[in-house]
């Protein structure tokens, strides 16, 4: 769920129902930038990925919002149901087959390839969890640790990170392996969590 410090949802903390009702005070300010800034660019990816028109992702992760922050408790999000990327999924193709009947340039959007969408959805959110485990990972380790984790995720081979650290091989060889045993088990912990 929300908190007010932006660093709850990074810690991987399971989506908590009381956070629907943070944004439902439409004047808590905090939650709401918690929340897009969580689940809005997995939104925006997913409505670009189905051919949205860049235009009109903005208004559909907005109707988005809107619909959470309005739905009534038997619509709300019940985490006995299940994860609430799925929630959040049924949401924004209720929003894009709505916006669809609208606009018939759109028809195609929640007609063809299903399936191909759900995987795009989870993948999407794999990638957000990649991207926030690492930067929990960063506050973790060490100062040397982070700087061998940037050089890696600039697609500098060992060689060129053991040499431009001062560090042998083997070190930054088992430097990079803690940090990826380190980033799968957050990368798995916020999956498992959201």
């Amino acid at each position: 769920m929300f908190s007010s410090n932006s660093r709850g949802r990074d810690k991987g903390k399971r989506t908590d129902p009381k956070l629907i009702a943070s944004i439902a005070a439409h004047d808590n300010f905090a939650a709401w930038h918690e929340f897009e800034s969580w689940y809005g660019p997995i939104i925006q990816s997913y409505c670009l990925s189905r051919g949205l028109p860049h235009h009109e992702v903005d208004d559909v992760a907005q109707e988005v919002y809107l619909r959470i922050s309005r739905s009534t408790i038997t619509e709300r999000y019940d985490p006995k149901q299940g994860h609430f990327r799925f929630y959040l999924l049924k949401v924004t193709r209720s929003v894009l087959s709505t916006q669809a009947s609208k606009k018939p340039v759109w028809t195609d959007l929640c007609e063809n390839a299903a399936q191909q969408y759900d995987d795009e959805w989870e993948y999407l959110w794999k990638r957000e969890a990649f991207r926030r485990a690492i930067n929990v990972v960063e506050q973790t380790v060490s100062i040397q640790a982070r700087q061998i984790l940037n050089l890696t995720l600039r697609g500098n081979c060992p060689n060129t990170i053991a040499g431009s650290l001062g560090l042998s091989i083997e070190a930054v060889y088992k430097a990079r392996q803690r940090l990826r045993s380190k980033i799968i088990i957050e990368t798995r912990r916020v999956m498992m969590d959201t």
